[in-house]
């Protein structure tokens, strides 16, 4: 459909179309492929264009009147991105249905900036849409009554509308893409200060008080007055699964295949219980509780004793507590040098041929667990207590007999036994 307008002389009352002799439908539909016609959208914008200036001191009152959020004076950076908004909106409307080619990217980035504008104000993205459909159902309005005076079939108006409300729908997306975008920054600022904070708590020595709140404030966490860390070997979908299921008071970061969670108040009712359900079986330490100002030796703890459990060194399933293993945690906190004080300790026993160092080995263990009782420990190894006595002769002769009848040495060969026995459940299991 083609327009044929005089527009320094236009007819009164009404804009002569070529197709005025045919009536026009009564529905609005818009039928697939149609659009507004380029030549009545042309005529359209010049008609409407020197309206723009009333209309959006309209539409800013409106949008202050039915949206809450907006009632307030436009002063500042927020009147300037209203008022920017709103006249680059009706500009960018005229400029398409005139057939303006497609949107540059700068004018498209003004929406997307309102919509990351309105989530650093705090406010939510259904005010800025709001604040669309009442722009646009004042511009209908207008554009409306503009569009009878002078004489614009029915049928084009509805193209219009039509035209109008998509438009308003492809602001709005572009908004929720800009607001979407925000989050995902803040989200990520945050996580990265919430680390900084767990790095932060494990420093040992201690950080200052100061140091701690100024962190804590930038990563959005209050800062309570007891903390108790959890640590679990996990792969870092798990934290993503707590973060979902435990509340937000809860710090959680995922590190060289480990999850550590500080947790809140984790002895009040039902509080662990929460964490053992999202956990769904995970075998995770908790540390003890303590000050986050002193909170670096419970974290540690936690991720040595969570590490020692996947290892087989601590033999625990679900939730367990580290410190009920704080000998393990004493013995492993340095593998290397622990495993050299085995080896040296139980050298002689090591050059024995295999079958015989089993036997003296298990001999030395169980007596030495049963505190040097002959009887009891023959008892326990199903053998006769003379037996057992000439076994404990022959380790005489392997480690000398000094070790066996001094406190410090007897204690020395049981530490080292524990710890070849734990490193080889870990040897096991790796």
């Amino acid at each position: 459909m083609r327009v044929s307008v005089q527009l320094q002389h236009p007819a009164p009352g009404r804009l002569r179309h070529a197709a005025d002799a045919r009536p026009s439908p009564p529905s609005c539909k818009r039928d697939p492929g149609r659009a507004l016609d380029p030549a009545v959208g042309a005529t359209l914008a010049a008609l409407l264009r020197p309206h723009v200036p009333a209309l959006i001191d309209e539409m800013i009152a409106a949008i202050a009147e039915e949206v809450p959020e907006y009632d307030r004076p436009l002063q500042g950076t927020f009147g300037r991105n209203v008022r920017r908004g709103t006249v680059a909106s009706i500009e960018r409307f005229l400029a398409l249905i005139a057939g303006a080619s497609p949107v540059e990217a700068e004018q498209r980035q003004i929406y997307v900036e309102l919509g990351r504008s309105e989530l650093r104000a705090g406010r939510s993205l259904e005010s800025l849409l709001a604040a669309y459909r009442v722009g646009a159902r004042h511009t209908w309005r207008r554009f409306a009554a503009i569009g009878h005076r002078a004489g614009i079939d029915s049928e084009q108006l509805c193209l219009l509308a039509e035209a109008l409300f998509e438009y308003v729908d492809a602001l709005s997306a572009e908004s929720a893409e800009g607001y979407a975008q925000e989050q995902s920054l803040a989200a990520g600022y945050r996580a990265r200060e919430r680390e900084a904070l767990v790095q932060l708590l494990m420093r040992q020595p201690p950080p200052s008080a100061g140091d701690l709140r100024a962190q804590a404030a930038r990563a959005g966490w209050s800062l309570p007055s007891a903390i108790t860390p959890l640590a679990c070997c996990a792969p870092p979908a798990l934290a993503g699964r707590l973060r979902r299921r435990l509340p937000s008071e809860h710090l959680l970061v995922a590190r060289d295949r480990m999850v550590i969670l500080i947790g809140v108040d984790l002895e009040g009712p039902g509080r662990l219980a929460q964490v053992a359900a999202a956990l769904h079986d995970t075998p995770a330490a908790l540390g003890p509780s303590a000050a986050p100002a002193a909170a670096g030796e419970a974290i540690d703890r936690a991720i040595l004793a969570a590490r020692l459990q996947q290892s087989g060194v601590i033999r625990a399933e679900g939730i367990f507590h580290a410190d009920e293993h704080l000998l393990s945690l004493i013995l492993h906190r340095d593998p290397a040098r622990a495993q050299s004080f085995a080896e040296r300790t139980l050298q002689p026993l090591a050059e024995l041929p295999g079958a015989s160092r089993a036997r003296l080995t298990e001999t030395l263990r169980v007596w030495l667990q049963h505190a040097c009782e002959t009887t009891v420990a023959a008892r326990t190894l199903h053998i006769h207590p003379q037996t057992l006595r000439h076994r404990l002769r022959r380790l005489e002769q392997t480690i000398g007999a000094a070790p066996l009848r001094s406190p410090e040495r007897r204690l020395e060969l049981a530490l080292a036994l524990r710890i070849a026995e734990e490193l080889g459940r870990a040897a096991e299991v790796g």
